[in-house]
């Protein structure tokens, strides 16, 4: 090397203008006293389950408050972080993992406590890693040269953190909040300014495969930020609890990332996004004319999506798992098809300036919502018999219907959590109510039964549970997508072997509806037939003959399939066959 290279490079003369700052701010105390970790690091000596896990966490979130608060050489504060963050790594993994088996309406308390704690202590962490950076980005460039490595290492937990929060976040069907995202987007603009999105880094962050015999790493920033990108665009208020975990498997696959390149590089590509530097949005739509800055493109990713989708539904019994997204081969064939749906709906569907919901709530006095199947069939029972027990509309379940809670611990929360109406469309309808320990149990994919008003209690229309969303002062939006304007309480005889008269059928509760005069069968969780079974459906003491059509749309809990063949009711069924399936 040319004596006069190596001393630009040591004066740090030849590296790149840094025109981007860090905003931060930490909420400096004068008096304030220096973090202890002595007891955190006997805790983490001795921690065997979860009570230490959850002690550890604890402790940890007071001390780095603490550390937010008092004045540090900038070298003592890093060296307090790094220690921070090596201890609450594994217990704050542990937590997510606990809690990512089941999830949606209502929370545990426990559930609450810990999965909000983990967040906490990713955004005050990440808020101590976030000073670093701007005080790295305000020294000269001979002591800018010298702190390089350590810009990587800082940069890099900053994105393990953020992705951290994240899945913790997602599990309480709640977002990155705007300041994360500012944070982000700066800290990207940095580190592609200085050239040092690629640089390798030893993870804390170790997510075991779903085999357990290995754990999956992210090695650069650049391979985090792409991947909280993903889950932001595939929006996790759509996803069951269970599948958002599944999906972490897919991400390290690098065709599940998008690529993020230049202006030059997004010119020729479909999908895009532009990354703002210091945005408090995820991403900005590209425009016709558009700066230089960073770029996000999507299609790699979109081609694997409907690749899934176009394998699954070719194939929705025996698919090629080796063909498959590493998450959708964990799943079963039932619900491969229902991922696979969903996963092409929000990457399509995605909007990137999503509008804030209404904050003018309507309340319909008459407005009731039946959760789930064991709901809704004795419901569409009662309305068959024509109010043969009760009026319609006059039972205990149908006033309870009309709150999303069946007790209240006072009288504000038992106005607070009735059903308010936000937004309404043709086919969903946004609503809004106060969650309480005493909510109806509901998760992503469970069927409902709605009716809006008076006239709606002979014909409720039946709806699907799509997105839940928690708001900061306690009340959760859910959207519901209407899947049938017309519903009846049906049993299914399915005839096994189509080729022997004899074969013994299976018998089974369901429901039929009409979607824009189509006949349509909705099957419960743990009924797939394959298309061509010929069916004797009862209907109001009936029988009518079908046979099984495509699946028009899958979910968790249900699959709707198309009816073909109909042939009108010939004969009744007996009243005490109807009462035993009905009892069921």
């Amino acid at each position: 090397m040319k004596p006069v290279r190596w001393v630009r490079q040591f004066l740090g003369l030849d590296l790149p203008e840094r025109i981007h700052s860090m905003p931060c701010t930490l909420p400096l105390v004068r008096a304030a006293r220096k973090p202890v970790l002595n007891e955190a690091w006997q805790i983490e000596k001795r921690r065997r389950g979860d009570a230490d896990d959850e002690t550890l966490l604890s402790i940890l979130l007071k001390q780095v408050r603490l550390l937010n608060r008092v004045r540090l050489r900038p070298a003592a504060r890093l060296a307090f972080t790094e220690d921070i963050a090596r201890l609450m790594i594994q217990p704050a993994g542990n937590v997510i993992l606990r809690f990512s088996s089941e999830g949606g309406l209502p929370d545990s308390e426990q559930r609450v406590q810990w999965l909000d704690t983990v967040s906490e202590l990713c955004t005050a962490l990440g808020l101590s890693y976030r000073a670093m950076v701007q005080h790295y980005q305000g020294l000269s460039r001979f002591r800018y040269a010298r702190q390089l490595k350590n810009l990587d290492l800082v940069s890099f937990r900053m994105m393990e953190l953020a992705y951290m929060e994240q899945s913790a976040r997602a599990l309480r069907y709640q977002r990155l909040e705007g300041q994360t995202w500012e944070g982000l987007h700066t800290l990207a603009c940095i580190l592609h300014q200085a050239q040092r999105f690629d640089t390798v880094q030893k993870p804390l962050l170790q997510v075991p495969h779903f085999s357990g015999r290995q754990s999956h790493f992210f090695l650069c920033s650049r391979d985090l930020y792409t991947a909280i990108h993903t889950v932001e665009r595939l929006n996790m208020l759509h996803w069951p609890v269970l599948w958002q975990k599944l999906l972490r498997a897919s991400l390290y696959q690098r065709v599940w990332r998008p690529v993020l390149g230049t202006r030059e590089e997004a010119a020729a590509a479909r999908l895009t996004n532009r990354i703002v530097c210091g945005d408090h949005q995820a991403v900005r739509r590209v425009a016709s004319q558009e700066q230089d800055g960073l770029y996000l493109i999507w299609d790699q990713l979109q081609q694997r999506i409907v690749s899934d989708l176009a394998e699954v539904v070719r194939h929705p019994v025996q698919a090629d798992t080796s063909r498959l997204s590493a998450h959708l081969s964990l799943l079963g064939s039932s619900d491969r098809l229902a991922a696979a749906e969903l996963q092409y709906q929000c990457f399509t569907q995605y909007d990137e300036h999503p509008a804030e919901p209404p904050l003018r709530q309507r309340q319909l006095k008459e407005l009731r919502i039946f959760i789930g199947m064991e709901q809704i069939y004795p419901l569409l029972r009662h309305i068959e018999s024509g109010g043969a027990i009760r009026a319609i509309g006059e039972r205990l379940a149908d006033r309870l219907a009309q709150h999303s809670a069946v007790f209240s611990d006072d009288q504000s929360a038992h106005h607070e959590s009735q059903w308010f109406l936000l937004q309404q469309t043709a086919e969903t309808l946004l609503l809004s109510t106060l969650e309480t320990t005493y909510t109806t149990a509901m998760q992503i994919g469970d069927l409902a039964a709605v009716m809006l008003d008076k006239q709606d209690w002979q014909r409720p229309a039946l709806a699907c549970i799509r997105r839940i969303e928690r708001r900061a002062n306690g009340q959760a939006t859910i959207q519901f997508q209407l899947l049938s304007s017309e519903i009846k309480p049906v049993t299914v005889e399915a005839q096994t072997d189509q080729h022997s008269p004899s074969a013994r059928s299976n018998s089974f509760a369901a429901l039929m509806g009409i979607h824009q005069t189509t006949r349509q069968l909705i099957l419960p969780s743990g009924y797939r037939l394959q298309p061509g079974t010929r069916l004797r459906i009862g209907l109001h003491q009936q029988q009518a003959d079908a046979e099984l059509g495509h699946i028009v749309q899958a979910g968790k809990t249900f699959a709707v399939t198309a009816l073909r063949q109909w042939q009108a009711p010939a004969q009744a069924v007996s009243q005490e066959k109807v009462l035993k399936i009905s009892a069921l």
